[in-house]
């Protein structure tokens, strides 16, 4: 008995170690842990082009769910970004955060395994489709909530001087290892489909997430925590019963209300203009992309292993151009990187508007390139920013607040699209006496909503926001 209990505070103890007092006391040590960092990002990337677009599209055709709710669901994740303020509260009140993420982290991935174990469950259709819609909200949530801990736990392993390329190159990895994984998941998909197996590829992707949270977990625990606790007078951290004794006489009353909080980000001039920028992307993205996958499969009869080909090519075409803007980035700005992008995306929402079934296969093979190239832009691009604007020491509140903010907005827009594509249906398609979908109307939305964006960055940011050539 005394044997076992000596070995569980043993575990305890490694385990108190590991996610609470590691912390990179040299320049190895730092690297490492970015390079940790990149695993994390490659299995996350993959875990959520798993359970978006086609694939997610499938499953709740499966279940039932209307074209038009379809797409609503889809864009929970932008909705569930308004958890991040819960998430922001919460990292305020801990010294030590990387056990809060990977914990979140873990059970956020294990969630989406099990949602596409769902179809096979002996119940009820619409049982099937709320449980699946609850549960789909739930893993969104988790996520969202770590991740303005998480964006500023990888800052603090990151020196300004380089966050160009490193997150350039981690955002390269990311891609090619993702679009690798959803590829092969693809062309299994369609060889379920065409034996008349559709439900078992289910399980195949509920397998695939449960080993992506594995790695992710293992990547995530591995990376270490740069110091972010209470000290001693000789400036050593400390733990344990030390902790709770310098807690005990603090009692939270330095803490900010949250109002107080938010008054000061959306009130910061220089901040305000990464959030008039967030809102107008994640509006103009989510006005349109969650009604793709949907549309794709049941308008343009495309398959998944063309569906995933295109993303790979499109993927490869944006492996290779952010290395470029990273450096562009380096030498002038990420606004300068984003505003040429985000004209390339605008570009390709709008190309995308004249997409039908006639021409389905070409057009889709220009969207896919040229959202690859803008890709290799915006995605390292916008993050980069919202780190450079906000002020040192406060990151976590003006990244969770900034989400929460462009998460509600990308919802809206996606409800709004929702209720256009539904009118379009209820009218078979017909605009005008001629055959148009909705899923048309909306990608030309986004693409006239991009352009605008570009026209804000140009004319009405900041000269901190770019760097003129």
């Amino acid at each position: 008995m005394d044997s076992m209990k000596f070995y569980f505070y043993f575990l305890l103890g490694k385990l108190r170690y590991k996610y609470f007092m590691q912390i990179p006391e040299n320049d190895n040590e730092y690297k490492n842990s970015r390079i940790w960092f990149v695993v994390d990002g490659a299995t996350a990337a993959s875990v959520n082009l798993l359970v978006t677009g086609a694939f997610l599209a499938a499953v709740l055709k499966a279940l039932g769910v209307s074209d038009s709710f379809n797409g609503m669901i889809s864009a929970i994740p932008s909705l569930a970004c308004v958890i991040q303020l819960l998430g922001l509260e919460l990292a305020k009140r801990m010294k030590k955060t990387k056990f809060f993420v990977c914990i979140f982290a873990v059970i956020h991935r294990l969630l989406f395994a099990f949602i596409f174990f769902i179809p096979f469950l002996k119940i009820s259709l619409s049982a099937k489709a709320v449980l699946f819609i609850t549960l789909f909200l739930l893993a969104q949530v988790l996520g969202q909530m770590i991740a303005p801990v998480a964006g500023n736990w990888i800052s603090s392993l990151v020196r300004e001087n380089i966050r160009g390329k490193y997150f350039a190159n981690r955002d390269s990895i990311m891609v090619i290892v993702s679009v690798t994984v959803s590829l092969a998941a693809g062309k299994i998909f369609d060889l379920f489909r065409v034996n008349g197996d559709e439900n078992s590829s289910f399980l195949f992707i509920s397998g695939l997430l449960l080993v992506m949270a594995i790695i992710n977990f293992i990547a995530l625990s591995m990376v270490k925590e740069p110091r972010f606790s209470y000290f001693s007078r000789d400036n050593k951290e400390i733990h344990g019963t030390l902790v709770k004794k310098r807690v005990a006489k603090e009692a939270f009353s330095h803490y900010e209300k949250f109002r107080d909080t938010f008054k000061k980000v959306i009130c910061d001039k220089r901040f305000k203009t990464s959030i008039v920028l967030t809102i107008l992307w994640q509006s103009a993205f989510f006005f349109s992309t969650p009604y793709f996958g949907i549309y794709q499969i049941s308008n343009l009869k495309l398959s998944y292993t063309y569906i995933m080909v295109m993303g790979f090519i499109g993927s490869v075409v944006r492996v290779i151009v952010t290395p470029l803007g990273g450096r562009i980035a380096d030498k002038k700005s990420w606004g300068l990187v984003l505003e040429r992008t985000l004209f390339v995306m605008a570009a390709a929402f709008t190309i995308n508007a004249f997409t039908v079934p006639s021409n389905a296969h070409i057009m889709f093979a220009v969207f896919s390139v040229l959202t690859g190239l803008a890709w290799a832009g915006i995605a390292p691009g916008i993050f980069a920013l919202q780190l450079d604007l906000a002020p040192d020491g406060d990151k976590t509140a003006y990244l969770g607040i900034n989400a929460a903010i462009m998460g509600l907005f990308g919802f809206l827009s996606s409800v709004v699209g929702g209720y256009i594509l539904q009118f379009m249906i209820d009218h078979d398609n017909r605009l005008f006496g001629q055959t148009i979908y909705g899923q048309q109307l909306l990608s030309l939305g986004s693409g006239i909503m991009l352009f605008i964006l570009v026209c804000y960055i140009k004319y009405k940011a900041p000269k901190v926001y770019r760097i003129e050539e």
